[in-house]
């Protein structure tokens, strides 16, 4: 069994995942989803039918493998310096707007394109493909003007075949504006709600009450153990007229929901997805009155506890990144995002032990 992608027609995430699978010459079956709350993730990449990756770069590192890193340790280590790159800086600056922080990123890019037309070698590796494939949805929507040798540097990779084969599978037949209609969905989508700020004379508040796991129903003990607690307090600072806003979610990572995706016969993405509506519905049920509920896996998360990870190396202090692999425990090494702050992805394979 191959891997499986599960993505929307046009999400720039599949994209850098269809254009490695075509690089390597792998093949991967492409499972387009319908259009999900694009603030949420809508993309998986299935390995062998229970472990997943939702990273889209360690997707792509995944099914590119050796043909888009090379082998030389320098040359690694600057492909890998690039592909973070992209996920640390030029992707938070497009999804900011932050015009300032998009033409640093361009600067840097173009000091960094090699003579031959490439950040490495004489052809297309991961950060090649991980940055165009970043760059192109939000130029199709006109948010990036690209000026040489940046724009030679795109058009160079658009023609190369394996990005030619990977857009057109990622669009599924669609239209290539398709790419900047999901950009723009995305955006939108972390952009809808307005920040409920502090406001200066007032006390800010914020409440939240421990996250479900998504591997049970929620049942009236569980609400009256903690949900409704704090939900009667949000209720109470509301009326005393206190800036409060009230916010929970299901926590999606972890051991718990491996096992119950193992239970069920289903992919930890496709668990996530059905128990964080079930666990919804339930809490909008009895009237829990959250400002947001929402669930851990969301691009703003992923980009806070990628940033922590970069600045705070050696924050972590638990024992099994310290302790000598033979006396790490078994859950551990099963569930190694105990160890989150040491992962050097912030996606997580599950193996068996």
């Amino acid at each position: 069994m191959g891997p499986t992608l599960t993505f929307r027609p046009g999400d720039h995430r599949a994209l850098r995942v269809c254009i490695a699978a075509a690089a390597a010459d792998v093949a991967v079956d492409c499972s387009p989803a319908k259009a999900t709350d694009p603030a949420q993730s809508g993309f998986s990449l299935s390995l062998d039918g229970f472990t997943s990756l939702s990273q889209a770069n360690a997707a792509a590192r995944s099914v590119g493998g050796e043909r888009l890193v090379p082998k030389d340790v320098t040359a690694a280590a600057l492909v890998e310096d690039w592909t973070e790159w992209d996920e640390r800086c030029l992707q938070p600056a497009l999804r900011q707007g932050n015009a300032a922080a998009i033409q640093a990123c361009l600067q840097e890019l173009a000091a960094g394109v090699t003579s031959t037309g490439f950040l490495h070698g004489q052809g297309p590796t991961l950060a090649d493909v991980c940055i165009y494939s970043t760059l192109l949805p939000a130029t199709t929507a006109q948010l990036v003007q690209l000026v040489p040798p940046i724009s030679s540097y795109v058009e160079r990779l658009a023609a190369l075949g394996p990005f030619k084969a990977g857009s057109e599978a990622c669009l599924c037949g669609a239209s290539p504006r398709t790419f900047a209609e999901v950009f723009a969905q995305e955006l939108a989508g972390g952009r809808s709600v307005h920040p409920q700020l502090p406001v200066a004379g007032k006390r800010n508040i914020m409440i939240t009450s421990a996250l479900p796991y998504v591997n049970n129903v929620p049942h009236l003990g569980n609400i009256v153990g903690c949900v409704l607690s704090a939900d009667c307090y949000a209720r109470f600072c509301r009326l005393r007229g206190h800036n409060a806003i009230f916010m929970c979610g299901t926590d999606e990572y972890g051991t718990a929901t491996e096992t119950k995706a193992l239970e069920e016969g289903l992919t930890c993405q496709q668990i996530c997805d059905k128990y964080n509506k079930i666990h919804a519905d339930i809490y909008s049920w009895f009237g829990i009155s959250f400002d947001n509920f929402g669930r851990t896996p969301t691009w703003q998360q992923t980009e806070i506890a990628q940033v922590q990870t970069i600045l705070l190396p050696g924050a972590c202090c638990c024992t099994c990144c310290t302790a000598p692999a033979a006396h790490i425990p078994p859950f551990c090494q099963r569930d190694q995002n105990i160890c989150c702050l040491c992962l050097h992805s912030s996606d997580v394979i599950l193996k068996e032990v």
